[in-house]
């Protein structure tokens, strides 16, 4: 909130922890430019030339995009990383927060229903409520009324359950829920998620950097991480047998 109107958090400055001012230049990756418009592509930003840029701004902007491998992927300081705002109170004091802390949100409540609605073979609700989550986003302080945009209702059974699996990883990314979300659907829905991390450009750029044992977390895969219920849709697709899988974190 900037004088009072709604301002995303990645558009404010931010003094003594609260916002007092609205950002005059936003840069963003130029992701329709990529060769994967889901992946950064390092080689096309480090090509870059400042001298492009007929302003400061775009001067500033196309340095700004240049340093992105070694501000990202090779800095061991965390705070080159956007921080999750939604967690964080900037006013606490020592240990003590008032901010509250998410544990169970509308739109988890409107994921997990669509999710059973799926199971039970209506994928034209289980759209209908995902919907809901999507539309929220489109039209939220920050949104551009475009993104995300709206399922084609043609999809298939399968396809949705995908995408709701990767939804929840979206909507709910840094909350406390996580480490469930990730494992819910077993082994399978697991090792698509561990790829495209692991396949990032950023991940793998990093990855080379950091060649230490230290860097390299090993994920444990609980037996029963997908039989939360016995009643659950997701137990019958779960395997015991891939008990660790080892991956690389940027």
């Amino acid at each position: 909130m900037v004088n009072g109107k709604e301002v995303a958090v990645y558009d404010s400055i931010y003094k003594n922890g609260k916002a007092v001012a609205v950002k005059q230049y936003v840069g963003r990756l130029p992701y329709e430019k990529f060769k994967d418009p889901t992946n950064p592509d390092l080689n096309y930003l480090n090509n870059l030339n400042e001298e492009d840029g007929k302003t400061p701004q775009e001067k500033a902007y196309i340095k700004a995009l240049k340093g992105i491998q070694k501000k990202y992927a090779e800095s061991g300081n965390q705070n080159a990383w956007p921080a999750h705002m939604k967690l964080y109170d900037a006013n606490q004091q020592g240990t003590s927060s008032h901010k509250n802390l998410m544990v169970y949100r509308y739109a988890e409540m409107l994921l997990l229903m669509a999710d059973v609605y799926n199971e039970l073979d209506n994928t034209s609700k289980a759209i209908e409520l995902v919907e809901e989550v999507l539309k929220r986003a489109r039209e939220s302080a920050g949104g551009n009324g475009v993104e995300p945009k709206a399922w084609s209702k043609q999809l298939t059974k399968e396809e949705v359950s995908e995408k709701i699996y990767f939804e929840f990883l979206f909507e709910l990314d840094g909350e406390p829920s996580m480490y469930e979300l990730l494992r819910v659907k077993g082994t399978e829905y697991l090792k698509k998620a561990l790829q495209y991390h692991n396949n990032h450009e950023l991940t793998k750029v990093s990855d080379a950097y950091y060649k230490s044992a230290a860097q390299k977390w090993c994920c444990t895969i609980p037996e029963n991480s997908s039989t939360i219920s016995p009643f659950s849709p997701y137990k019958s697709r779960s395997s015991s047998r891939l008990t660790a899988m080892a991956f690389s974190m940027a």
